[in-house]
C-alpha cells in the first residue's frame, strides 16, 4: 500500500470584462509579466480563491447564476499548488446548470499566455509598420488605385522668352563681295563645310536684301539653310554687328558672325524644391511623398512629358541643367542633375528634349541669279559691238536704233547679217534664255516648318508638381497608418517600434518556444493572417493617437 497525497484546492480564478476579442486581429503587448498581470487584474472582475484545479481549454463549474455572468468574456487562472504562472483565456460559452451554478467553456489566449516565452526568427514579412520612415526609404509598389493626378504648382524654364528673342541662322558655302567672314569654320568642336551668319528677324527688309545680294551675284545655291536659333546661343551684346554693301547695287544689309563654339552651350540651371503636401494635404506617412503619389513632371510643351521621382534626386531639390547645340532645329535638353545616381554628364539619359525650332524658307530671284551666272550684260555688249563693226567695215554708220533692233527678232538678224547673222543667232538663243529666265517665277528654297509651340511663344520647359488628390491621399494615409507599408523581404518582424501600435503580417512566421505545439501553431497563424499589436492598453483600438517611431 501507499499513502495517497491529498492536495487542497488552491487555484485562483478571475472572470474579466476584457476588450480583446477571440479573432486575435488586435492584441496587447506588455513589457513584462508583472505589467501584464497588473493590467488584467485591474479590469472589472469576479474572482474566486481556493478553486479546484483548472484544466487548460476545459470547462469551469462556476458558483453563480448564468444571468450574472454574461457580461464576462475573458478569464485568468493560476493553479498555484503547481505553478505561479497565470493562464489567460477567452470565455467561449456559458451554460445554465442550475440557479446557483453555471458551466463556463474557455479557450486559451495563446498570445497573452505565452508572449514572454517566444523567440522570433527571421521571417518573410509581407507588411508591417517600418521603423525607418525617412523620405525615400520605402518605395515598394503598393498596387493601390491612386485615381487622377492634379497639378499643385507649375513654372517655366525658358530658352527663348519671346518670339523676337532669336536669330535667323544662315548656313552659307560662299560669300558675296565685301563679306567679312572668319577663316575658321569650326562649330560645336567639329570642322564644318559652311559658315553661319546671323540675321535679326526684327528687320524683314534686311533679310530680303541679304537674299538679293546672293541672287545678284549668282550665288543663290550658296545659301544652304536657314533656321531659328535662340539668341541665348550667341547673345547680341557679345557680337560685333557688321554691314556689307556694293556700289551701284541695292543690297546693303547688316549681319553678325556666329562665333566658333566648342561643345554644348550652357543655358543656365533650374531648381525645384521638393513638394511636401498633396493637393493641400500633409500626409503622416512619408511614403506618400514619393512616386506614384507625388512626383515632378517636366514637359517640352509639344507632347513629350518626362516623369521624375522626387526620391531619386540626391538632394532635397530637383536640379536641371539646360544645354543646347547650334544646328538645324537646335537640339536643347533639360538634363537632371544627380538623378538616379547620374551626374551632369551621364544624366543625359534622363533628359527632356525640346521640340525642334522652325526652319525657314526664302525666295530666290531666278532671273537675277541666271543673269549673274550667264553674264547676260556681256553678251548684249558683245552682240552690239559685232553688229556695229560689221556694218562700219562696209562703210555704213550704224545708228543706236539699229543696234537696239538686234533684239527685235531672229528673222531680222538673219536677213540683215547673212553669215554673221548665224553667229549672232546663236547669241540670240542665249538672249531668248534670258527672256525665259525673266519670266520664270521666283524659286522657294529651304523648307518651312511650322510649330505651334513656337507660334504661341511656349518655347520653354514647364515643370509641374503633380500629386494625387487630397481625398485619395487622406484615404491612403489612413490605410498606411493602420497597416503599415508593403515590406516583402526576409527580416525580424517589427513587434515593437511604434508609440502605440505595430501591424505585422508574415508569410510563414518563424518563431520558437517551449510551449504546446498547438498553441505555437496558432501564434504563427495569427501573424500569418496579420495582427495589430497595441502597446498601451489605454489607447487600445484608438487610431487617432500619435504613432511615431520610438
Amino acid at each position: 500500500m501507499y499513502n495517497k497525497i491529498m492536495i487542497a484546492p488552491n487555484t485562483d480564478l478571475v472572470l474579466l470584462q476584457c476588450p480583446i476579442e477571440i479573432d486575435e486581429v488586435n492584441q496587447l503587448t506588455f513589457s513584462n509579466a508583472t505589467a501584464q498581470y497588473n493590467y488584467f487584474n485591474g479590469l472589472n472582475k469576479l474572482d474566486v480563491s481556493n478553486f479546484t484545479y483548472q484544466r487548460k481549454d476545459g470547462k469551469i463549474r462556476f458558483p453563480a447564476c448564468v444571468d450574472d455572468l454574461y457580461s464576462y468574456n475573458y478569464c485568468m487562472y493560476r493553479n498555484s499548488s503547481y505553478s505561479n504562472k497565470w493562464f489567460y483565456a477567452f470565455i467561449t460559452d456559458i451554460e445554465y446548470l442550475n440557479d446557483n451554478t453555471s458551466l463556463i467553456t474557455i479557450k486559451t489566449d495563446v498570445w497573452q499566455t505565452w508572449q514572454f516565452d517566444l523567440t522570433f526568427k527571421q521571417s518573410y514579412v509581407s507588411r508591417e509598420h517600418t521603423n525607418n520612415d525617412a523620405f525615400g526609404a520605402n518605395v515598394l509598389d503598393e498596387g493601390i488605385n491612386v485615381g487622377e493626378y492634379i497639378c499643385n504648382a507649375s513654372s517655366d524654364l525658358s530658352y527663348m522668352p519671346n518670339n523676337q528673342d532669336y536669330w535667323i541662322a544662315v548656313q552659307i558655302t560662299d560669300f558675296v563681295e565685301t563679306f567679312q567672314l572668319p577663316d575658321s569654320r569650326v562649330y560645336n568642336g567639329l570642322p564644318q563645310g559652311t559658315w553661319i551668319v546671323l540675321l535679326d528677324p526684327a528687320d524683314p527688309a534686311n533679310f530680303n536684301r541679304f537674299v538679293a545680294a546672293y541672287d545678284d551675284q549668282g550665288k543663290a545655291d550658296a545659301i544652304v539653310a536657314m533656321y531659328v536659333m535662340p539668341k541665348s546661343f550667341a547673345p547680341q551684346e557679345t557680337l560685333n554687328g557688321l554691314s556689307t554693301n556694293k556700289d551701284g547695287y541695292d543690297y546693303n544689309f547688316d549681319y553678325w558672325i556666329m562665333p566658333t563654339s566648342v561643345g554644348a552651350v550652357s543655358l543656365g540651371s533650374w531648381e525645384w524644391d521638393r513638394q511636401t503636401t498633396l493637393n493641400g494635404y500633409t500626409p503622416k506617412n512619408k511614403k506618400l511623398l514619393c512616386y506614384p503619389y507625388n512626383y515632378l513632371m517636366v514637359s517640352n510643351n509639344a507632347g513629350d512629358d518626362n516623369v521624375y521621382h522626387w526620391e531619386d534626386f540626391s538632394s532635397s531639390a530637383a536640379w536641371f541643367d539646360l544645354k543646347g547645340i547650334n544646328s538645324q532645329g537646335c537640339q536643347i535638353r533639360a538634363i537632371p542633375r544627380t538623378y538616379k545616381g547620374t551626374n551632369s554628364t551621364t544624366g543625359y539619359v534622363y533628359s527632356c528634349i525640346a521640340p525642334e525650332l522652325p526652319t525657314i524658307s526664302w525666295n530666290s530671284d531666278y532671273y537675277l541669279n541666271w543673269r549673274a551666272q550667264n553674264g547676260l550684260g556681256s553678251i548684249e555688249k558683245t552682240t552690239s559691238k559685232y553688229y556695229s563693226d560689221y556694218w562700219e567695215s562696209k562703210g555704213h554708220t550704224v545708228t543706236d536704233e539699229e543696234v537696239a533692233a538686234v533684239g527685235g527678232g531672229e528673222g531680222f538678224v538673219n536677213a540683215t547679217l547673212g553669215a554673221a547673222g548665224r553667229l549672232i543667232s546663236g547669241i540670240f538663243e542665249e538672249l531668248k534664255g534670258g527672256y525665259s529666265a525673266s519670266i520664270t517665277p521666283d524659286q522657294t528654297r529651304g523648307s518651312q516648318s511650322n510649330d505651334l509651340t513656337f507660334s504661341i511663344g511656349r518655347n520653354c520647359f514647364t515643370g509641374y508638381k503633380m500629386s494625387i488628390k487630397a481625398e485619395v491621399a487622406r484615404a491612403i494615409d489612413d490605410y498606411f497608418s493602420m497597416f503599415g507599408y508593403r515590406t516583402d523581404r526576409m527580416k525580424l518582424p517589427n513587434i515593437t517600434g511604434r508609440a502605440n501600435w505595430n501591424y505585422v503580417k508574415t508569410l510563414g512566421c518563424n518563431v520558437i518556444a517551449d510551449i504546446p505545439q498547438k498553441d505555437l501553431q496558432e501564434i504563427k497563424g495569427m501573424f500569418n493572417s496579420g495582427v495589430t499589436l497595441w502597446h498601451n492598453p489605454a489607447t487600445f483600438l484608438d487610431y487617432s493617437q500619435n504613432n511615431n517611431i520610438v
